[in-house]
């Protein structure tokens, strides 16, 4: 698989096999490099890591990122949504882990 080849996917994000055929590497090998971090970044998709296409492209094609302001506004993800999402889990999370701080005093 080439460069090109990715280019022409009509797809917003690459997954793990996709990007594992281009760089010739293993699938495992991959998921490990996004979780110690990687300069095109990814989200964890409902079932495994998504790779943004165009980010992933402009790093090896230019060795950096190059996206303008219109693509990262014309983006899909709403990152106000997520901020909105991720403060409210997080919320929660803190309900959590003090019910169970209160259930362990109860228990002792």
């Amino acid at each position: 698989m080439t460069l090109e080849d990715l280019e022409r996917m009509n797809v917003e994000f690459l997954d793990i096999p996709t990007v594992s055929k281009y760089l010739n590497k293993d699938s495992r090998y991959i998921r490990d490099a996004l979780r110690r971090g990687v300069p095109w970044g990814y989200y964890l998709g409902s079932s495994d890591y998504r790779i943004p296409k165009r980010a992933f492209i402009s790093y090896h094609k230019n060795g950096y990122l190059d996206i303008s302001q219109k693509e990262r506004t014309n983006s899909r993800i709403d990152f106000d949504e997520l901020s909105s999402r991720l403060t409210e889990f997080s919320r929660q999370m803190r309900a959590l882990i003090e019910l169970i701080d209160q259930a362990g005093k109860i228990i002792k």
